[in-house]
């Protein structure tokens, strides 16, 4: 009986592990599914009002970021296009690009007249993503005319190289 028990821990021991990585990546697929329907919803907005959503109800210049953890208010814009707004598994936090464990998604209408771009951004779990920041280069717009990277040089180190990144300026296509 002894042995049996020894055996089971073993073996709980070595998949233990393994469910929480395939948790970690099932969430990262809910993740890009939800931003690639967020994206799409946007532009059929954009569609139909020739500029993006503003965050708030604020006017068509607002330069402000909205997250999926502040319910109220999320994607409110877009409820005549999608038939629920999406929230991140984990929606912990409102700084999915920080290095410790918070996730959300984001959603970033950069200034500009009329606002022609945007930033919508999450975190992913997995370190090894094809996806993630750190392999792909993101680059967050700071404005209309200037952008930089998430990953790599002036926030390398701050930023979390899981980021991931679903905009029209975007290189996740």
């Amino acid at each position: 009986m002894l042995i049996v028990i020894v055996i089971i821990g073993i073996l709980a021991t070595a998949l233990v592990p393994r469910l929480t990585s395939i948790q970690g990546r099932a969430r990262d697929t809910k993740r890009k599914v939800d931003l690639k329907t967020i994206y799409n919803s946007l532009a059929l907005y954009f569609l139909d009002n020739s500029v993006y959503l503003t965050p708030w109800t604020g006017s068509i210049n607002s330069s402000d970021k909205v997250y999926s953890v502040n319910q109220w208010g999320w994607m409110t814009g877009l409820w005549n296009y999608m038939t629920s707004a999406p929230v991140d598994p984990i929606n912990n936090d409102t700084k999915p690009w920080r290095i410790d464990r918070w996730y959300s998604y984001v959603y970033h209408n950069v200034y500009s007249s009329p606002s022609n771009t945007y930033d919508l951004t999450t975190k992913l779990e997995n370190s090894q993503d094809p996806d993630r920041c750190e392999l792909k280069d993101y680059l967050f717009q700071f404005s209309s005319t200037w952008q930089t990277s998430w990953c790599i040089g002036t926030f390398s180190g701050t930023y979390s190289p899981l980021i991931y990144e679903y905009s029209p300026d975007s290189n996740s296509f």
